[in-house]
């Protein structure tokens, strides 16, 4: 199995499995309109993941304007920037990755999930450190 899709197969997993376990937190979004940003998500991370950054960049900007119109889930929000995040790194902008992966970085310890919190504070950790290694060869 190519990378590509390895890395397609196993953003998906983690998006699926996050939007199965119910969050605690009070959203305002209605149950249909999270659904429709987790496909939105799904497709975004489907770009990056196949290498197509510019397209999904594109779509995490329409996704982030989206997410600051209404509360999502903090899973959501946090695959949103963690997602974001991986595509300014694929497309060379580490300062506009860290930035991302502070939001990423508040969210994944907000969680109340443990599981999703430990997911996510990892991958967030692990994005930060490539973060910080790609400017550091600058």
């Amino acid at each position: 199995m190519s990378l590509k899709r390895r890395v397609r197969r196993a953003a998906l997993a983690v998006l699926l499995a996050g939007s199965a376990l119910p969050a605690a937190q009070v959203k305002q979004a209605t149950p249909s309109q999270e659904m429709e940003m987790m496909g939105k998500l799904a497709g975004a991370i489907e770009d990056v993941g196949g290498g197509y950054t510019k397209e999904g960049l594109s779509r995490f900007v329409w996704i982030n304007k989206e997410l600051k119109k209404r509360e999502y889930s903090l899973w959501t929000k946090w695959t949103a920037h963690r997602w974001y995040a991986q595509a300014l790194l694929d497309s060379g902008n580490a300062h506009g990755a860290l930035d991302i992966l502070q939001k990423a970085e508040e969210e994944a310890k907000a969680l109340s999930n443990q599981k999703q919190r430990e997911t996510a504070e990892e991958q967030t950790a692990t994005l930060i450190f490539q973060a910080n290694q790609r400017l550091a060869k600058k």
